[in-house]
């Protein structure tokens, strides 16, 4: 019984994580696997971790879909569907091919350059003209 238990524990920890992501994404609209996938780390191996993540985050951003869908313009949603096929691809080959430790490090890496672009305060897109 003790493994029932742990296996229960494991799903509950689990369901938090991606409670806490979806919450999170709620509140701000984006964020929910920058803290969701390292968190997840801690309890499964990266294979596993990183498509559990984009599944929730995927029906997280259906269920936004559903709500806003007179706002979204196809016209704009079409190459970024097909942009994301060959990078959908590429992450399934890096994710099946490099070792776990290159992933991390890797995926560290990013988390990092992104909260000091973020902390920094740089704006992508065309320049504003100043107020």
């Amino acid at each position: 019984m003790p493994l029932f238990g742990a296996v229960v524990g494991l799903y509950a920890i689990i369901g938090l994580i991606c409670f806490f992501g979806g919450l999170l994404s709620g509140a701000t609209g984006f964020g929910a696997l920058i803290v969701m996938i390292p968190l997840l780390l801690f309890f499964l191996d990266m294979p596993t971790a990183i498509p559990l993540g984009v599944l929730c985050s995927v029906g997280m951003q259906f269920q936004g879909a559903l709500i806003f869908h007179a706002h979204i313009q196809t016209r704009r949603l079409i190459p970024l569907a097909i942009g994301s096929l060959p990078g959908v691809w590429l992450g399934g080959m890096f994710l099946r091919g490099l070792p776990e430790l290159w992933l991390k490090t890797g995926l560290g890496i990013l988390f990092l350059c992104y909260s000091f672009w973020s902390l920094a305060g740089w704006e992508s897109g065309p320049a504003r003209p100043p107020a």
